[in-house]
């Protein structure tokens, strides 16, 4: 019968599970906030405006997303 020792950094370490929800849960946050602060901005601009930058006001939604998930990645 063969036995498999595991590698150090494969043993389960109890405190690994939460900094990986802490992160998860700060990390949705902030694209939350991201998200929300965009789409508030883009809201408060008029149709003109926003023609200007090539956004109606059917995509603010989208280009809120792009921009949250965007930041995710920085």
């Amino acid at each position: 019968m063969a036995y498999v020792i595991p590698a150090a950094n494969d043993i389960f370490h109890p405190g690994a599970a939460v900094q990986r929800t802490l992160r998860a849960f700060f990390g949705t946050r902030k694209r939350n906030a991201v998200y929300r602060a965009t789409r508030n901005e883009l809201m408060a601009l008029s149709d003109r405006d926003l023609c200007d930058l090539g956004i109606s006001r059917f995509d603010i939604n989208r280009v809120s997303l792009e921009a949250a998930i965007g930041s995710a990645h920085n």
